[in-house]
């Protein structure tokens, strides 16, 4: 999986997401290995594959396992959800909509799709979180020199 194709959603407003741009461009690199290692671990083949159906969609009968699409989706969503939480409900709500699109076009299994949402949405909370840590410190600093 590459992480390239959606580090960049996090650079809407750089000044504002600095933070949460350099922790996922951290998190997206990790979510591509954690995927990686999961696909090592766990063989799932195809639905098409296994039940000799064709695709609605064209696709190599490879392992299924995480489902990549779903993984940065996720990521997407969760991340967005940090930094713009209504964005962040729409996203959530195309997420669920394109791994009910990868079931439905034999793709993925429900196993699929479910571990690529986990793998995805992990390191976005973390990044997120560290983000929300951050803001929270400067927030302290502007309250402490207003005061002083």
């Amino acid at each position: 999986m590459k992480s390239d194709g959606y580090r960049g959603l996090c650079y809407i407003e750089p000044r504002r997401n600095r933070l949460i741009s350099r922790n996922n461009n951290i998190m997206t690199r990790f979510d591509a290995l954690a995927a990686q290692v999961a696909a090592a671990l766990y063989t799932d083949p195809r639905p098409f594959a296994a039940d000799h159906f064709r695709p609605l969609i064209a696709h190599a009968a490879d392992n299924g396992f995480p489902s990549d699409h779903s993984a940065a989706a996720a990521f997407i969503a969760v991340a967005t959800l940090f930094v713009d939480a209504p964005l962040g409900i729409v996203a959530c709500v195309v997420t669920v909509a394109l791994g009910i699109s990868r079931l439905y076009c034999l793709l993925h299994s429900p196993v699929d799709v479910l571990g690529g949402w986990l793998i995805g949405a992990m390191p976005a909370v973390v990044a997120g979180l560290s983000y929300l840590r951050g803001r929270l410190r400067s927030t302290v600093k502007v309250d402490r020199s207003i005061s002083s």
